[in-house]
């Protein structure tokens, strides 16, 4: 778990700016980001967050604030590859990606749930699709 945490100006040349998480098939894993405040950070994909893997099952995304967040490719402030993730109740501001998904983008090939409730986006963008979320796969989309 990562929670009441501080991240400010991070970057990564891959997935993450602040926090990557990619599991192989090796193994099941649950996450939790709670509590947490997140500005200016920068990634290929996933500006600020980074989730994926084959076996990956449960995260939960929630009460977090994030801004200023850039992706070159996919979700510019949080990336989701893989079943059963759920983002609740984060505030997105100033974010965007140069592809798909200004906040968020999830992208998967297996079956997956994504359960957004009480998120809120503000000045947003993608350059190609999605300037809040872009969803692209087999995914029970639920928004509360």
């Amino acid at each position: 778990n990562i929670l009441n945490s501080v991240f400010q100006s991070n970057s990564a040349l891959q997935s993450g700016g602040a926090i990557g998480i990619q599991l192989d098939s090796s193994g099941n894993l649950g996450i939790r980001i709670a509590g947490c405040s997140f500005k200016d950070h920068v990634a290929l994909s996933g500006g600020t967050i980074s989730v994926g893997g084959d076996q990956y099952r449960n995260a939960l995304i929630s009460n977090n604030t994030i801004s200023q967040s850039n992706a070159n490719s996919y979700g510019g402030s949080i990336n989701l590859e893989g079943p059963g993730t759920y983002l609740v109740d984060t505030l997105t501001s100033e974010s965007s990606s140069s592809l798909y998904g200004g906040v968020l983008s999830h992208v998967t090939l297996s079956s997956s749930n994504l359960t957004m409730r009480k998120v809120k986006c503000q000045q947003t963008y993608a350059d190609k699709s999605g300037g809040g979320f872009y969803i692209n796969g087999n995914v029970n989309l639920s928004i509360e």
